[in-house]
């Protein structure tokens, strides 16, 4: 009984580990291009939900990640948008839609990890963030983003690497907008940007919005 469990917990390993083989990660340096425009040329912004590609939509722990990621974004991106769309629209206003979508996945649930910790190896997540001009239907820029919860860390930390693998994707979606909305700029694929003092208590301040609008039931 011993080896037919021990087998069949191989087999189960196997699986995920032959599937993230395929995946080639962004060089640590990569880089996304500019957006041909930016954004403040837009006076409206429809944030939609996090999508997932046809390929993983029968994958669970893609649907995981999307659910982790949504209610991130719920107090980064989102948030901003909102405050975006406050300001006076004007006679003719711009509409820009912004469309997160995760292309590559592989997260391993806090479940997974109490189990057998970093047996189940390293997730990671590579996001598409599609931005298309809602009149003309022309992409405007479509960067991604990608994070990775390395084995040994992970496997130590109950899940909690893992979770923040998806907070930092977040992040790096939030700064995006923010640092392209004065002016287009090349933007990092795998590296975190850093924040100014100031941009830390702008992003304090969207949380605190963002809570208080959950809350309030809003």
């Amino acid at each position: 009984m011993k080896f037919a469990h021990v087998l069949l917990l191989s087999l189960s390993l196997a699986s995920p580990m032959a599937l993230a083989a395929k995946y080639e990660p962004p060089a640590e340096d990569a880089r996304n291009p500019q957006p041909t425009e930016a954004l403040k040329n837009f006076q409206r912004f429809e944030h939609r939900p996090v999508a997932v590609v046809p390929a993983l939509a029968k994958k669970g722990d893609a649907d995981t990640a999307r659910i982790h990621l949504q209610a991130n974004m719920a107090i980064r991106s989102i948030e901003r948008t909102k405050v975006w769309n406050e300001a006076p629209a004007g006679e003719s206003p711009r509409t820009l839609v912004i469309e997160p979508i995760i292309e590559q996945v592989r997260f391993v649930t806090p479940g997974k990890r109490v189990f057998i910790g970093v047996l189940w190896g390293s997730s990671y997540v590579d996001l598409k963030l599609r931005l298309t001009d809602a009149a003309t239907g022309q992409v405007i820029g479509e960067p991604h983003f990608y994070q990775r919860a390395g084995a040994g860390a992970a496997g130590w930390g109950m899940g909690v690497v893992d979770r923040a693998m998806l907070v930092r994707v977040t992040n790096m979606v939030d700064a995006y907008l923010r640092d392209n909305y004065a002016q287009p700029i090349e933007t990092n694929v795998a590296i975190m940007p850093s924040d100014t003092p100031e941009q830390t208590l702008e992003k304090q301040e969207l949380e605190r919005r963002a809570n208080n609008t959950v809350n309030a039931g809003g």
